[in-house]
């Protein structure tokens, strides 16, 4: 978000296919509350 509004677009590359994305979500204990989820990019096909 900064180097697009410093350059104005974005310079640092974003995700590819074959690259893995994880959501975790915690507790004030630090507990999972419902797990990872963990998926891996892959091109949409119809």
């Amino acid at each position: 978000m900064l180097e697009s509004i410093a350059v104005c677009e974005p310079t640092t590359e974003f995700m590819k296919y074959g690259d893995w994305v994880s959501i975790e979500m915690r507790d004030p204990q630090g507990q999972s509350i419902f797990g990872e989820i963990k998926q891996q990019v892959k091109p949409y096909l119809r």
